[in-house]
């Protein structure tokens, strides 16, 4: 080998020596940079762990502040009924002590929840509540308190059913979780103190089964008293003739908590939900099944959900019409009375003074109005052994039968069980704290309004057609409404609140359609209809949009399919007879609000109760509308 040779050898050697550096050097560096990417995906993940559990655990304090603000309004209530229960001989009624005291106990709190409690929809003042600190971070409260229907600070005279009473809180809880990262949840409740009968909290309700056949919709919480709840993937009607047909169709659904209390009933099953096929096969649970209902559109149990109290609606008709009251009504006389004279027929007339009519007939026209003068106790009216019509003679508006009475209620006796005892067309207006007592039967004619107050009927109640009635009305009887499309139609009136009826008999509903598809329309039965007997609701060929609620003491039977009707779709299970009409649409693919009858809670029962509205002497606390702001 030369000495050149040895040259070259040596220069390659050391390039070979070079380029192993660098490789090693490129894969420390990819390693590194491998690691750090690593690391922080590691640290991304650990920290977004840490604000994950942060949320939770805000979420779980501003839940506990709502918590504890409800467990001190509950604390506030108990103890103003207890004070109540203790104070006799100042006159006043074991229900009205009780109101002052529980006013009077929840005024006291406030202060302590919140230094500056809103008083207006706008008006929260805020971030100015008190703080509660809790194991890692702290919570507060701020309070909307709105104005209290409190009929005793209102001066409302004692009556029965008794003014209902209603406080209502809207309540946000902060939820703050100290560190880094720090996380803050507010919540919001609304919460009511009232003495309304628990049973207009439920949209759908049932003293025994409550039977949910095809895919009826249901908004707000169900309560079912006793025995069980059923469900069915078929939708049953009655034909014309009577004959009884079905359709194949899906499941309810429903948006709320639900509460069954009973152990089901042995003679059908001895579980408390119970799903039915129309192909056969049965389901039975303890708890609600998800595959008992519409898919995400199934309740959620709640045992802690009020149970209602039975209304007694014999005793509040007796009340009004019991003979001896009425006699003593009579005994205590009549500024105008009118004895067997010829039927009279009153047309654009004014009196001053309270009038009796004995033995007689009576037809009202045009506007007639009973306005005592100063001078005069009341402006009562007593149609006794007659009837009273008020009546529309022509089709136009400007001469519909207007009734006004000022300070006074209408009486109306008939000794005829098979006569209509009162036969309304037109307005009646009386004032709030007045009431309209018929013996007998009443029908209330298409376009009829009655803007406030109660009406006692013993007898049976027709409505036949649209009517505008903003009160309760009990009746020792049986109800029937037919060729209805609305009841308190909203047309833009946000004063207008629910009809609600309370029949010791029957409600049944005719040919009622009050959603017309043809043209857009939204008409809509505002009404709560409370029976002590059974009560089934269609919705199949029949469409029914129910805002309010309806209750069965013995039994609920709800049947609906969604879509529309047409003259081919789906098939009809004939039972009995053959049906020839129209048949709804394919079932399959159609959305829960396509239901052809739905039923919705009417927040107004509580912000705007109705006069007359059947209460209880307990208070009662509950939740509503709890809303995860940010």
């Amino acid at each position: 080998m030369t000495p050149q040779d040895d040259l070259t050898l040596h220069q390659e050697s050391t390039g070979e020596e070079g380029s192993a550096l660098v490789i090693a050097l490129l894969a420390v560096v990819m390693m590194t940079i491998l690691g750090m990417v690593l690391l922080d995906v590691l640290r991304g993940g650990a920290v977004q762990a840490i604000s994950t559990e942060a949320g939770i655990q805000a979420e779980a304090i501003a839940q506990k502040g709502l918590d504890d603000t409800v467990a001190q309004i509950r604390r506030a209530v108990a103890i103003g009924e207890s004070l109540g229960d203790g104070i006799t001989g100042n006159g006043k009624t074991k229900y009205r002590n009780r109101m002052i005291q529980v006013e009077q106990q929840l005024s006291s709190i406030l202060p302590y929840l919140d230094r500056h409690v809103g008083t207006g929809e706008s008006d929260w003042n805020d971030e100015n509540g008190e703080v509660v600190t809790a194991n890692r971070g702290s919570y507060r409260i701020d309070l909307l308190a709105y104005p209290a229907n409190n009929p005793e600070a209102l001066g409302k005279p004692v009556t029965y059913p008794d003014y209902p009473y209603v406080r209502k809180f809207d309540i946000r809880s902060r939820g703050t979780i100290d560190g880094n990262p720090g996380k803050v949840v507010t919540k919001q409740m609304t919460v009511y103190v009232s003495t309304i009968n628990p049973v207009f909290r439920y949209p759908v309700s049932s003293g025994g089964n409550l039977l949910l056949n095809g895919t009826p919709y249901i908004l707000g919480d169900l309560l079912v008293r006793g025995k069980s709840l059923h469900v069915r993937d078929e939708a049953q009607f009655i034909g014309s003739s009577g004959s009884l047909f079905g359709v194949e169709t899906g499941l309810p659904a429903l948006r709320g908590f639900i509460r069954v209390l009973g152990n089901g009933d042995s003679q059908i099953n001895t579980k408390r939900y119970n799903k039915t096929s129309v192909n056969g096969g049965t389901e039975t649970s303890e708890l609600p099944l998800p595959t008992f209902f519409t898919e995400q559109y199934f309740p959620l149990e709640d045992p802690t959900l009020d149970v209602d109290t039975e209304i007694d609606v014999d005793n509040y008709v007796l009340d009004k019409l019991d003979a001896a009251k009425l006699q003593a009504r009579l005994d205590a006389g009549f500024g105008e009375q009118n004895v067997d004279l010829p039927d009279p027929e009153l047309y654009n007339t004014t009196k001053t003074k309270s009038i009796l009519y004995d033995n007689m007939w009576v037809t009202y026209q045009g506007q007639v109005t009973v306005n005592p003068g100063a001078g005069e106790p009341n402006g009562d009216v007593f149609i006794n052994n007659g009837t009273l019509t008020l009546y529309d003679p022509t089709p136009r508006e400007d001469d519909n039968p207007y009734l006004t009475l000022k300070r006074g209620s209408l009486y109306v006796r008939s000794q005829d069980r098979n006569l209509v005892a009162a036969d309304l067309r037109g307005t009646l207006e009386i004032d709030d704290d007045r009431f309209v007592a018929v013996k007998g039967n009443v029908t209330l004619n298409n376009g009829f309004k009655f803007p406030r107050g109660t009406m006692y009927i013993d007898g049976d109640l027709k409505i036949i057609g649209d009517i505008a009635l903003q009160g309760t009305v009990y009746v020792k009887g049986n109800v029937e409404l037919k060729e209805m499309t609305s009841i308190n139609r909203d047309e833009g009136r946000t004063e207008l609140v629910p009809l609600i009826i309370v029949a010791s008999g029957g409600i049944v509903l005719g040919n009622n359609t009050n959603v017309d598809s043809t043209n857009g329309s939204s008409d809509q039965v505002r009404a709560f209809l409370y029976s002590q007997k059974g009560l089934k609701l269609y919705g199949v060929i029949s469409k029914l949009n129910l805002l309010g609620g309806v209750h069965g003491e013995t039994e609920v039977e709800l049947n609906a399919v969604r879509g529309e009707l047409a003259a081919t779709g789906s098939d009809i299970n004939e039972y009995a007879g053959r049906w020839t009409g129209p048949v709804p649409e394919t079932q399959s693919g159609l959305s829960f609000d396509k239901a052809r009858l739905q039923i919705l809670y009417d927040k107004k029962l509580f912000d705007q109760p109705p006069a007359g509205i059947p209460t209880t002497q307990q208070f009662h606390v509950f939740g509503k509308d709890v809303l995860y702001l940010r």
